[in-house]
């Protein structure tokens, strides 16, 4: 594969481990991310690199996140799984996909990415609805799909939405 990193730039939010941004690693230059978690940071940085800030992404201005050409990020997946407490955006995590509205709005990067758990496409569907809503109204054209991982050559069943 061509060597294109560095043509474009990307910027992480809520990145855990960095299984997301180590897909995007080769082919943009991921300038900067940020997770509350230190051992999934430390992960992170073992595996895709130094330019990880370690902390709670509601104290972190918005001012100090720069702009890239990509934004990409899975905010708290916990509220909105079945396997969790089904609260949605009632739930201190599940607030948080608000946060990254926020934060698309405010550094307007040519794409984004929005990764979570297939939950919010089927009993959480209405936030999914308004976040596709939102996004359309800043002036993003936007289309989501449930993945399942075992679709791509892995080991697990795993669904995802993806905007």
């Amino acid at each position: 594969m061509p060597d294109h990193k560095g043509n474009f730039t990307a910027c992480s939010i809520f990145s855990g481990g960095g299984l997301l941004d180590y897909a995007f690693k080769d082919l943009f230059k991921i300038i900067w991310a940020n997770e509350i978690c230190k051992q999934a940071a430390d992960s992170y940085i073992e595996n895709v690199g130094s330019h990880l800030r370690i902390g709670d992404i509601n104290s972190i201005p918005i001012s100090e996140i720069p702009f890239a050409d990509v934004f990409i990020g899975g905010p708290p997946c916990q509220d909105y799984s079945s396997s969790g407490k089904n609260l949605g955006e009632n739930g201190e995590r599940g607030k948080l996909v608000w946060k990254y509205v926020e934060i698309i709005n405010a550094k307007k990067p040519l794409a984004f990415l929005f990764e979570n758990v297939a939950g919010l496409a089927r009993k959480h569907k209405m936030t999914l609805l308004q976040l596709i809503s939102h996004f359309e109204r800043v002036g993003y054209r936007v289309s989501w799909k449930v993945l399942n991982a075992s679709d791509f050559s892995t080991a697990q069943h795993r669904e995802r939405v993806f905007l």
